[in-house]
């Protein structure tokens, strides 16, 4: 893939990140340099996130680290986008950060996609009204650690006027059984680009089809708005599970956190 094509996909995936936090007064958007900070003030590292814009430099680095650790609240440092510097994962290990989390850039082209059948008494909703917004909460807080529960919940509850909103750029979708929320994804686009994330199956109900049934609700979303092509970022596990959908590698990155 052509470098051109890989910027796309940064500044994509960069703007989901900040997406919801810069429609919120209660969350901050800061930079050191060109590193990014991404603070909700919420005890999650879904949704305090830092990544690097360009060239930085360690003294950055370092400052949005050390501005985390003041605050005493976990963060993620994604790595892997084009034209950070090459020094940068070296630092990440030297100031003691670790990862144990490989996520792996793929792109599907939406050619003749076709929706799929699970059984009759699961359907797939998009999210439209204030219960639907609770059920997004419901999913989550299923597979997370208890402690993050309350941030998950203020989160959304804190995005919810965003979300629902006409000309929203976030998208999510709910998998229902016999009316009960068990999976989850959403649909991020911006003027060049489509993305999937938050795709989620509750434990007790995967190898049933769902994660795929759920991937392909939002690249149908995405085609139906005029997208050809679609991209996700995808972990070991889960990767098979897109390949089989048509997605295929770009590139590999990398989330640090504190150890």
């Amino acid at each position: 893939m052509d470098k051109e094509f890989l910027k796309l996909f940064d500044r994509n995936i960069k703007r989901k990140f900040s997406y919801l936090a810069s429609h919120n007064k209660q969350m901050t958007l800061q930079t050191f340099g060109h590193i990014v900070l991404i603070d909700s003030g919420l005890n999650s590292n879904m949704f305090n996130i830092v990544y690097c814009n360009e060239d930085g430099d360690q003294r950055s680095v370092k400052a949005a680290i050390d501005y985390f650790k003041s605050k005493k609240l976990p963060y993620a440092f994604w790595i892997g986008f084009e034209n950070e510097p090459s020094w940068l994962e070296k630092e990440l290990l030297a100031l003691g950060l670790v990862t144990d989390e490989t996520e792996w850039a793929m792109i599907c082209n939406l050619n003749k996609q076709k929706p799929m059948l699970i059984h009759p008494d699961f359907d797939i909703r998009q999210v439209q009204d204030q219960t639907e917004m609770k059920n997004i909460i419901s999913v989550i807080n299923h597979i997370i650690p208890v402690d993050e529960h309350l941030a998950i919940q203020s989160f959304y509850e804190q995005s919810t006027a965003v979300l629902l909103s006409k000309d929203c750029s976030l998208t999510f979708f709910v998998g229902y059984e016999s009316g009960k929320p068990i999976s989850l994804s959403s649909l991020f686009c911006d003027q060049e680009m489509a993305s999937i994330f938050d795709v989620i199956v509750l434990p007790e109900m995967r190898g049933k089809g769902l994660g795929k049934a759920m991937t392909l609700k939002a690249m149908l979303n995405a085609q139906e708005k005029g997208f050809n092509k679609c991209v996700l970022t995808a972990t070991n596990d889960a990767k098979y599970l897109y390949q089989k959908l048509g997605f295929k590698d770009l590139k590999t990155m990398k989330v640090y956190h504190e150890s």
